[in-house]
């Protein structure tokens, strides 16, 4: 009985481990290129072998079926004029000083409920009676609908006078439509509530799955798929749907730089990877994971990959950073001088992995703008101080009051015809914008021969210094130190784990 015992206790200890590190890093990431103010209401995309149409259920795309046209618009189902190879949004009432082909949000319905098959029969048997028509996605319900009128109007006349039975459709603002850039027709049609339209590219066999967008002209290449939305019936946000591991294929060359030693790019991978993870659903309002800029990790697609860093993110798959049964905020700066800052003097608070440790490894002399310095005249430090809400009259005097041992600014005072401010840990390096790259400086009142008062700033390092030195990886690898070794060493107390399920 006892052995018993001892077993299902040993059994339900060991069960418990297991749980501390189930952390599931999805198979699919999804990434915001346009949202909000920057959402679009058209986007050209390519694709070498024709895209595969349906829609994404969150992080998995379901087709529906196969187009073979190469270059597609997707634009939302709104008033466009078409002029130069080139789509724009224009108002219904200023249809009339509108040149150019002409498409509106006003459908007609030919046929309803069907299945894929007979929507696709039904299309070839309207074409030959001389009806353009193109498969309508409503509510994942599959119809035949036709045109694209301006106004209901028109809509109205056309049913009246169709060949066959036709039903007008109106205005929707969850309505996509993809549009083949070359015929200009309407392809397909897509609308829903809750699910956005889906698109990746047909891939061939040993081929690399990949396609391209044009926001200005120029193509930027991708890998996945993109997920287009209408939030609050607005213009189109645009989600790259990929792998993580691919994903960090485009980050990893933008936080370092590919020629470095390998060891330093698995370490910088391993923390890139366990950002992304921690940050999941981070813009969950806007339906993606992450953006791609500096908000999050800068992403531009496929254009920054490189062999390199394509081979420290392979070379650590699935691996993230832990601390007890959590992922860490595996934060990093370019370079930071002779200790790391604890997080407790920059962001007020404390966290066991991001403490102080000794940097010494960073060779400084060969770090491009390590040591800077930058000045500002007192009349622009007094116009950002009153855009920031803190109105002291003429600013006087710019000095340090605290500093850490790492070097860091802790206090920092602002002085005024008016009043003083005292400014605390990281906003003494945010508070008057550009001026400082880093936490690490001193203030200097300068007072030139006309009397015109300046502040020169003068510092070390670039960037928040919490957490790994990019640079002194960098060295470390040099010197033989292996990936986990460097991340250890930044991040104290920390364990790697290997996280896919997969």
């Amino acid at each position: 009985m006892r052995k018993i015992f001892c077993f299902l206790m040993l059994f339900f200890i060991c069960l418990n481990s297991i749980e501390i590190y189930a952390v599931t890093i999805p198979k699919n990431v999804r990434i915001g290129l346009f949202y909000n103010s920057q959402s679009k209401n058209s986007l050209e995309v390519s694709s070498d072998d024709g895209f595969l149409l349906g829609y994404y259920r969150n992080r998995d795309f379901i087709k529906l079926f196969n187009i073979k046209e190469k270059f597609i618009t997707i634009r939302k189902d709104s008033c466009f004029a078409r002029k130069d190879y080139n789509f724009f949004e224009f108002e219904p009432n200023d249809v009339g000083s509108i040149s150019g082909k002409k498409c509106g949000p006003y459908h007609l319905q030919y046929y309803h409920d069907l299945t894929l098959d007979e929507s696709l029969e039904k299309v070839k048997e309207l074409e030959t009676k001389q009806i353009k028509s193109y498969i309508a996605c409503i509510g994942l319900t599959l119809n035949v609908w036709g045109g694209n009128f301006v106004n209901l109007d028109d809509a109205k006349s056309a049913a009246n006078n169709s060949k066959i039975p036709a039903v007008v459709r109106e205005i929707s603002d969850k309505r996509i439509q993809v549009v083949d850039n070359k015929s200009l027709e309407t392809i397909f049609l897509f609308g829903h509530n809750e699910f956005g339209l889906g698109i990746k590219p047909i891939v061939k066999e040993n081929e690399e799955e990949k396609f391209a967008i044009y926001p200005q002209n120029s193509p930027i290449y991708f890998r996945g798929g993109l997920d287009f939305r209408r939030i609050n019936g607005e213009n189109m946000t645009v989600v790259n749907v990929l792998g993580m591991e691919e994903y960090l294929y485009g980050t990893i060359n933008r936080e370092m730089i590919s020629t470095w030693p390998n060891e330093a790019l698995k370490a910088q991978a391993v923390a890139s990877r366990t950002y992304a993870t921690k940050n999941l659903n981070r813009y969950s309002e806007f339906g993606f994971d992450m953006n791609c800029s500096t908000d999050c990790q800068v992403y531009t697609g496929m254009d920054y990959e490189r062999k390199n860093s394509i081979k420290a993110v392979n070379e650590t798959k699935g691996k993230v950073l832990m601390y007890g049964n959590q992922l860490i905020s595996a934060v990093f700066s370019m370079c930071m001088g002779p200790y790391t800052e604890d997080a407790e003097n920059v962001w007020g608070f404390h966290c066991p992995y991001l403490v102080s440790v000794n940097n010494s490894f960073e060779q400084i002399e060969n770090i491009p703008g390590f040591f800077w310095e930058k000045s500002i005249a007192a009349e622009k430090a007094t116009i950002i101080m009153k855009e920031k809400g803190y109105d002291l009259g003429e600013i006087e005097n710019v000095e340090v009051l605290e500093v850490s041992r790492a070097g860091s600014v802790l206090k920092l005072k602002v002085s005024g015809t008016s009043g003083e401010k005292i400014f605390l840990r990281e906003r003494t390096r945010l508070i008057f914008g550009d001026i400082t790259r880093s936490q690490m400086f001193n203030v200097k009142k300068i007072v030139d021969e006309d009397e015109k008062v300046s502040f020169l700033f003068s510092g070390f390092g670039w960037g928040h210094g919490v957490g790994m030195s990019q640079y002194g990886a960098k060295s470390m690898a040099e010197k033989g130190f292996t990936f986990d070794k460097i991340l250890k060493h930044y991040y104290t107390g920390v364990e790697i784990m290997d996280v896919y399920k997969y």
